[in-house]
């Protein structure tokens, strides 16, 4: 003998055998996960897309803004429907009528428009005839 081990035909067997257990646990684990990292796109979208419905809906507004407590607009509209979500936003779909004050509390301009959307967080609105 020269120092070194001699692996018998038995021990590399029993390796063999370990190393094969050891691969068909790793593989029947990825067959139990893999396909559950699979989702259907239309499926996923059914179950997470929230109804485009108003949260709230209020009828004959007339309403006033002010800044600074200064009268900056009035706005009045008969139906306003509020939407929530990432880009949250106030509908009025029967049209808007708006006036603008100077700073010495007078009507400066008016707005009537068919339609207007006000963007939350954008803080804009815009108007259309």
């Amino acid at each position: 003998m020269t120092g070194g081990s001699r692996i018998t035909s038995t021990t590399k067997r029993a390796c063999a055998m370990i190393h094969t257990r050891t691969f068909l646990f790793f593989c029947a684990i990825a067959i139990v996960i893999v396909p559950a990292c699979v989702n259907d796109p239309a499926k996923v979208n059914s179950i997470t897309q929230k109804n485009k419905l108003p949260v709230l809906t209020e009828h004959n507004v007339d309403a006033l803004y002010s800044d600074s407590a200064k009268l900056k607009f009035h706005i009045t509209a008969p139906h306003v429907d509020e939407y929530e979500g990432l880009n949250p936003y106030q509908e009025m779909l029967n049209g808007v009528k708006l006036e603008i004050y100077n700073d010495s509390g007078k009507v400066d301009s008016y707005l009537t428009a068919n339609y207007a959307i006000r963007k939350t967080k954008e803080n804009i609105m815009e108007a259309k005839k």
